[in-house]
């Protein structure tokens, strides 16, 4: 397994990106300060300039996830496709959520 450090930094909603182009995201480890309740929602770009929100195709809503703060989150294989890049968003795209401090999550790949 190999890992890879997502950041939000302090007074943001959005992470740094990451490319997951030739691995298996099989896990997220959630940060110990984590506000409370506040739910993470996927972002995917082609690109790694432009990003849109990971949505739910049968109920076209964002796919997000709730956060247990400092827990090891698993994440199915299928979730996100290959040659893609990752960033994460602190609450939803049209209600974005800035963390007080930064928030660090570690991604788990094979």
């Amino acid at each position: 397994m190999a890992t890879a450090t997502l950041t939000i930094p302090a007074n943001q909603s959005q992470s740094n990106a990451v490319s997951i182009a030739s691995v298996d995201v099989v896990a997220l480890i959630a940060p110990a300060g984590w506000t409370a309740g506040v739910r993470l929602t996927f972002l995917l770009s082609t690109d790694a300039t432009n990003f849109y929100p990971l949505s739910d195709v049968s109920s076209e809503l964002y796919h997000s996830i709730p956060v247990a703060p400092g827990s090891w989150m698993p994440i199915g294989s299928s979730t996100f496709p290959k040659n893609i890049s990752l960033k994460l968003q602190s609450g939803y795209p049209n209600a974005p959520v800035r963390q007080p401090t930064d928030q660090v999550f570690t991604l788990v790949t094979t």
